[in-house]
């Protein structure tokens, strides 16, 4: 094995162009693959930093259900060991620095007793820090304590004011710790009180549990049905009460649809890789070409054919490993270049570091390129036939026509590959472009937005909530250059809602029947004209729809249709179960649907409120401008600044952006495919580049031949283009079959694009044949130039 080694290193160094090509290529496959996987496993097989995290689950998870349901339901379980309560929430912080909204979780005291994760410094949740009076507790994140408290660890003990109220900091919880609901910097106890029996079911409760040990989800989830018949039983519930209820894993929850998204993605990598041997074994079968006599002489003094198959395989090995620490190298600049572009929904898992796992990965990857590149070049060449690779002047005997039918089945199988992975960039390409179509409902252009949370403490009195606002909307409507203000409760695209169902005047109700769904907001008179939304029918708020008057609503376009088909809703009245049945509002307009969920998502039916009759605490302003908005943060925050600091300030940025931002994880899918899909264009096109000019090399004399008894140049040129498309051609068919089977996957990424669509695989096809031409054109155009006289002196 050491001499062969040597032997290797020695044929290498003698063959410096070779030996460059094929390991550019190999780093290429092998590091784009190491970056991917590097990111998969840090988001699907890095254990999450909780003790057991196999045994935590998300127990009704797209369901509506009350603290109440939780409070009485906790012991009926049978398959759960322990429970949490929680839910996302927005906090201001006054102390210690500027005034700043943090994204945090309130939660019952024990969920860090069941996630199994203790704080780095101080402690979490004593079991009765849940209990109203004693919640007035904060642990804070790693990245918080660091970023805002400078690592102080004295912090611990001491009071920082969290929505205009003292809240005692008790822990520091570790730096490699983050929570279910991610991105959060801190954690509140969210009071449970027994007595609350009027507590009304909400989506944005999350219920996690830890299941008993040897329970299994198949087991839980009957335990879960159980419990919700009885629930029906006892209570008075709609009939479709848990109809949405189930268990799922912890990860799974977290993850969501973005492992299937990595899968795909590692899968497409993987393609590269395989395009690379491909490449790289068409490299060695030419460079055989070179060495027949070589191989023949050491068959003859004695060697065997495992002996010349273990040498040349030796020498892939060599090839594989050099390409192997090339793609490291790559994979890191890669991996800086993945985290510049990850999506919100991905970056928050972030990148684990260089582990077993990634390294056995990338001993594996070596490995397996090392064989699947090395292993039918080294039996080809294993077979020399001894007679005719020693004469001398045969310029090859090793059945060059069996050898080129290799290479260009090679060439088939890359173009195939190829083009399965263009057809999924072209889709998903396709379908980002409809997405980008998309009308919102609103006009992005020239909006920026500021998201403000004022302490409760603060501003908890409505008339003092109410003034501050006034006076904040006057200040920002005197900033020059800006054409309307307005304000919403929760924006659009914000990945929040606010939804109930309704009862309409004179619809009544049977008893433990639901009302017609819709989401709903609030929003000053100004709003729709500073989003550029259209009001269709009757009028917008106005400065007169105060506290004490009659109370009104807008209502959107396909709430008007779900709910009152037919009719016309303009001056009836409806009322919801948060505002109590009978407590009608009346409707005054109907305005434009605006896609609040996403622009993939349908316009949901919504029925906004006047802010003036109903005043959230916060509110998003929504500033219309004659300039690029983003030249007049810098007024808008003295504006708001000017009545009150400790006001804090989040969110600030253009509508443009967040549209953006809403889509990032669609651009982020289509970039990566796309760019593999682009490696490996470049892959094919070399490779088909590579063969014919193999053949070009080894045809010299028969072209020269041809030639010199009248072939023209056209003729030449024809044949050996004719050669290259046909191999595209072959190939290209294969792809556009696999294509058809594979693509279907990528269904549940797609935006009114189908999976089949025709005009992309026609346009990948082109393309593809194209670049096919191009690489077929330049080794012909050499071939039609051989001199005849020269080419026949070749003997």
């Amino acid at each position: 094995m050491i001499r062969d080694v040597r032997f290797s290193v020695r044929a290498l160094r003698k063959n410096p162009g070779f030996m460059a090509a094929a390991v550019l290529t190999l780093a290429l496959g092998i590091g784009a693959n190491l970056a991917v996987f590097t990111l998969v496993n840090s988001v699907l097989l890095t254990p999450l930093p909780y003790d057991d995290p196999s045994e935590v689950v998300v127990v009704w998870p797209d369901a509506a259900f009350s603290k109440k349901d939780f409070v009485e339901g906790k012991e009926l379980f049978e398959t759960y060991e322990d429970m949490a309560l929680m839910t996302r929430s927005v906090f201001s912080i006054t102390s210690h620095g500027e005034a700043e909204r943090l994204l945090g979780v309130r939660a019952t005291a024990d969920v860090f007793k069941l996630l199994g994760v203790g704080a780095a410094l101080g402690r979490t949740f004593a079991p009765d820090e849940d209990q109203p009076g004693k919640d007035k507790v904060v642990v804070l994140s790693h990245a918080l304590w660091r970023r805002r408290f400078a690592q102080n660890p004295e912090i611990v003990g001491r009071d920082i004011i969290l929505d205009g109220r003292p809240h005692t900091v008790i822990g520091v919880m570790p730096e490699d710790f983050f929570f279910p609901e991610i991105d959060r910097e801190l954690w509140v106890p969210t009071p449970l009180d027994p007595n609350e029996v009027n507590d009304y079911p909400a989506h944005y409760l999350t219920l996690i549990a830890r299941l008993k040990d040897g329970t299994t989800l198949a087991q839980a989830r009957p335990d879960l049905n159980r419990v919700i018949e009885i629930v029906r039983m006892t209570q008075e519930v709609p009939d479709d009460f848990g109809a949405d209820a189930d268990v799922e894993s912890l990860r799974s929850y977290m993850v969501g649809d973005v492992r299937t998204a990595l899968i795909i993605i590692l899968g497409a990598v993987g393609f590269v890789l395989l395009l690379a041997c491909a490449n790289v074994a068409n490299l060695m079968l030419a460079r055989g070409s070179r060495r027949e006599r070589e191989l023949a002489v050491r068959m003859a003094i004695g060697a065997g054919r495992g002996r010349i198959v273990r040498q040349l395989l030796t020498e892939s090995l060599f090839l594989a490993l050099l390409g192997g620490v090339a793609g490291g190298i790559a994979a890191v600049w890669t991996i800086e270049l993945l985290l510049a572009v990850l999506p919100d929904q991905i970056a928050v898992f972030g990148y684990s570091a260089i582990d077993f796992q990634v390294l056995l990965f990338a001993g594996l990857l070596t490995a397996l390129s090392a064989v699947v590149f090395g292993i039918v070049p080294a039996l080809k060449l294993s077979r020399n036939d001894l007679q005719s690779s020693l004469k001398e002047g045969t310029g090859g005997g090793f059945l060059p026509g069996r050898r080129l039918r290799l290479q260009e089945m090679l060439v088939v199988a890359q173009v195939a590959l190829a083009l399965v992975l263009m057809t999924g960039a072209g889709l998903l390409v396709k379908s980002f472009w409809r997405l980008q179509q998309v009308n919102p409902g609103f006009d992005a252009e020239r909006v920026l937005t500021i998201t403000l949370t004022p302490p409760r403490a603060t501003y908890g009195a409505t008339d003092v909530r109410m003034s501050y606002y006034a006076d904040l909307l006057e200040q920002l409507s005197a900033i020059p250059g800006v054409d309307a203000v307005g304000g919403v409760v929760i924006p659009p695209l914000a990945q929040a809602n606010f939804g109930d169902e309704i009862e309409v005047e004179g619809r009544p109700l049977p008893p433990g029947q639901q009302g017609p769904f819709v989401d709903w907001r609030a929003a000053t008179p100004a709003y729709f004209r500073a989003m550029g939304i259209p009001l269709l029918r009757g009028r917008a708020f106005n400065d007169g729809d105060r506290m004490g008057t009659t109370r009104v609503a807008l209502i959107s376009e396909s709430a008007a249709r779900k709910v009152f088909a037919g009719e016309d809703p303009i001056g009836k009245r409806l009322s919801t179960a948060f505002d109590g049945r009978g407590n009608w509002v009346e409707i005054v307009g109907i305005v434009g649907d605006v896609k609040h969920q996403g622009l993939d998502a349908e316009a949901r039916p919504t029925m906004y409120r006047s802010f003036n009759q109903w005043p959230w605490f916060d509110l998003t302003v929504a500033l219309r401008t004659q300039q690029d908005p983003a030249t007049l943060i810098a007024q808008a925050r003295e504006a708001i600044w000017s009545i009150d600091r400790d006001v804090p300030l989040s969110d600030i940025r253009t509508m443009d952006q967040t549209v953006a931002l809403s889509i990032a994880r669609q651009r982020f899918y289509a970039t990566m495919l796309l760019a593999f899909a682009a490696v490996a264009l470049a892959l094919g096109a070399v490779g088909l580049f590579g063969v014919l000019s193999f053949v070009v090399s080894q045809r010299t004399r028969e072209i020269g031949l041809r030639m010199a008894l009248g072939a023209f140049e056209k003729d030449v040129l024809g044949m050996m283009v004719r050669r290259g498309l046909a191999l595209t051609i072959l190939g290209t068919a294969i792809g556009i079959a696999a294509a058809f089977a594979l693509t279907r996957v990528l269904r549940a990424f797609l935006f009114e694009v189908e999976a089949t669509d025709p005009q992309t695989y026609i346009a990948v096809s082109l393309m593809l044949v194209a670049v096919a031409f191009l690489a077929s054109y330049l080794p012909a155009r050499r071939a039609a130039r051989i001199d005849p006289m020269e080419a026949l002196r070749y003997e």
